[in-house]
């Protein structure tokens, strides 16, 4: 999930902090990248407009297959 996205859908920073229960200053720390913890969250609270996707973060769910299903 990249963040220019994220603080689109959310009309910006201060927007984006005050929807996940964060500071502005913490948005402002991400990188290109929204860190996964937070991408999952995104994807909840805006029911899928913003979805998460194990593909973009392969260094931290590299080790599950694509085609793992729950049980």
């Amino acid at each position: 999930m990249k963040k220019t996205e994220v603080l689109a859908h959310f009309s910006g920073t201060s927007a984006t902090g005050k929807a996940l229960g964060i500071s502005k200053s913490t948005v402002s720390l991400w990188g290109e990248k929204v860190p996964w913890q937070y991408a999952l969250l995104i994807s909840e609270i805006t029911g899928g407009s913003l979805k998460f996707s194990r593909a973009d973060y392969s260094e931290r769910f590299g080790f599950l297959s694509s085609t793992t299903t729950a049980k």
